[in-house]
Parts: C-alpha cells; sequence; structure tokens
C-alpha cells in the first residue's frame, strides 16, 4: 500500500436525519460499491440457495417482503443514499466536519449506558461482538440473536473471534474452525477461528507484562500502560495478521481517533501499509 495513501476519517452527526446524515461520505464510496455489482450478487446468491426458477421469483417479491422490516431510522440512510445517485446537486459536506454537543455528567452518562446495556440484553438482534467504552470502563458485549452477556472492567478487556464459554471448553470453536476450513473458505475465517484463543492469550499477556513495567517504572498502584504500549499491541505479529484490514485506537475521554492504520493483502515478499496519527 502506498505510503502516501490518505487514510479517511469521517464525522457522522447523528442529530442529523439519517437520509442526509452519510451526504459526505457517500461520494468516497460511491465508485467500489458500483464496481461491486450487488444486486448480481444478491441474484447469483438466491440461484445458489434455491435454484434459478425460485431465485427469480424471490428476486422479484424480496422489495415487496422486505419493505418496512427495519425502522425508519435504520432504512433512512440507504434511502438517502439512493436519493444522492440520482440528485448530484446535493452539495458534499466536509469530511472533517465536528459537532459540539456540549459536557454530559457522569451521572447522566452512566444512566445511558445502561439503558444501552438493558435494550441490547432484550431486543432481538444480528449476533455481534460489541464494545462500549467510557472514560473510566468498557463493557463487552457478546450479543446473540434474543439476548446478551456483558462483561465489564475499569482496567482491561479483549474481544475475539469466540464467547467466553469456548475459552472454558475450546472443542466448540476447534469443531467450527474445522468446518470452516472444509469449505470455501476464501475469506480466511478458519484461521481467524482457530488462533482466536490464541491471539486472546497473547494479547492478555502483552497487557500483563506492561503494566508490571509501568508499575514498576511510574511507582503506580494501578494497572496501567502507555499510548506507546497500546501502538505496539497492535503492531505485534500475533494481534495483527494477513486479514488485518484496518486498526484504530480511539480516546474514549476525549471522543476521538488516535492513531489508525490502514493495510492491504500483500504477497510474502512485498510489504504494505500506511500510517495517519
Amino acid at each position: 500500500m502506498s505510503e502516501y495513501l490518505e487514510i479517511p476519517k469521517f464525522t457522522v452527526d447523528l442529530s442529523q436525519p439519517p437520509e442526509t446524515r452519510y451526504d459526505h461520505i457517500v461520494p468516497h464510496f460511491k465508485t467500489a460499491v458500483d464496481s461491486c455489482d450487488l444486486p448480481s450478487l444478491f441474484y447469483a446468491l438466491l440461484d445458489e440457495l434455491v435454484g434459478k426458477f425460485a431465485g427469480k421469483i424471490l428476486a422479484a417479491a424480496s422489495p415487496l417482503i422486505m419493505r418496512r422490516v427495519h425502522s425508519d431510522e435504520e432504512i433512512g440512510p440507504s434511502a438517502g443514499m439512493h436519493e444522492w445517485r440520482d440528485n448530484s446537486t446535493i452539495p458534499e459536506r466536509q469530511s472533517d466536519e465536528a459537532h459540539e454537543t456540549g459536557n454530559v455528567s457522569p451521572d447522566l452518562q452512566n444512566q445511558h449506558i445502561q439503558q444501552v446495556l438493558t435494550k441490547l440484553s432484550t431486543s432481538n438482534s444480528t449476533a455481534a461482538y460489541l464494545i462500549l467504552c467510557q472514560p473510566d470502563r468498557v463493557f463487552v458485549i457478546e450479543k446473540d440473536h434474543r439476548s446478551a452477556s456483558i462483561r465489564e472492567s475499569d482496567t482491561f478487556l479483549t474481544a475475539y473471534n469466540h464467547d467466553v464459554k469456548d475459552e472454558d471448553n475450546p472443542a466448540h470453536l476447534q469443531q467450527a474452525a474445522a468446518e470452516l476450513a472444509e469449505g470455501d473458505d476464501a475469506t480466511g475465517m478458519a484461521d481467524l477461528v482457530a488462533y482466536s484463543l490464541e491471539r486472546k492469550h497473547d494479547l492478555d499477556e502483552l497487557w500483563r507484562k506492561r503494566a508490571r513495567a509501568c508499575k514498576r517504572r511510574y511507582k503506580l498502584r494501578n494497572d496501567v500502560v502507555t499510548g506507546a504500549d497500546v501502538i505496539k499491541f497492535l503492531q505485534n505479529d500475533m494481534i495483527r495478521n494477513e486479514e488485518t484490514h484496518y486498526a484504530v485506537i480511539m480516546d474514549p475521554k476525549e471522543g476521538k481517533v488516535t492513531w489508525r492504520r490502514a493495510y492491504e493483502y500483500v504477497s510474502e515478499s512485498e510489504g504494505g501499509n500506511t500510517e495517519e496519527n
């Protein structure tokens, strides 16, 4: 990857209507999205799953079937992107635009985070790993379709491609990795799953070593590491790998991205990345 490649950073103002809040981002991705030809990919997927005849029927009926599946808040951004494509006169906003919302009291922050955690624990959604950060606390949420398992810490937490229960009994994780390896694993998910426990262990160990070193050096009682340590964590060969395409460090207290690096796949004889502070 060229060292002169600019890594984009966008600020999204969530107080704006969903139809317009991404206007400044769409121009940067329009060419890439158009070149992917997503409709053809959708039709090909239907043909593969149910056959060409049934696939054509589902493709014709899909707009009606999917209508109103999502809320106005969720469907608004895609509607806005469609309007942007049809109306080239909409002005592009500055990508570095920021909006000050004022200070929020710690009590109100805690109230909001508890509301979010409660909602996530009881709502239906796609399974995912979520990480929420406050200035003095981090939450890792293992979200299933109808429930959620929540961990929190005031020092350090890691989240990888496995659940906490897999750490006590890794057999299920090993089986999942084996099944992925048997199929057409073009995305490299088999290795990500297979080495997930090992990579988490390595990151936890990096943290413990640097926390002990900082305690001795700075005469501290609490577990802490420096910003330079965190960057080294992300650059460690066991933490990043050939599937890593983007890494960021975010400061929840300042509400800013303080470091980011983009990667792309290269052959073993090549190497490339680009970094921007």
